[in-house]
């Protein structure tokens, strides 16, 4: 299965905070360094947004929402090979 990567507008949210990914980012690999970084008391987690090398600050308290609004020629992107069923709250 191919990994889904960045479209024209794939965005992260960290605590109110939208960013545009910049086109060809991990998204599976990002999604599991902001839940593997989640679990500890604070961990950066690094990605690309523009032309800019980003680094976040994600603990246990962090938001963090990952969208992808593909254009129309381009087929739906699957992430169920990051669903996780034991989710604990």
């Amino acid at each position: 299965m191919s990994r889904a990567r960045t479209t024209s507008k794939a965005r992260i949210d960290i605590d109110g905070r939208e960013l545009t990914l910049a086109p060809g980012q991990d998204l599976v690999r990002l999604m599991h360094d902001m839940e593997e970084a989640s679990r500890t008391e604070g961990t950066f987690v690094h990605f690309t947004s523009g032309n800019m090398l980003m680094s976040a600050l994600v603990s246990g308290r962090t938001r963090v929402v990952i969208s992808v609004e593909a254009d129309a020629a381009d087929p739906p992107h699957d992430l169920s090979e990051h669903a996780r069923t034991d989710w604990d709250f």
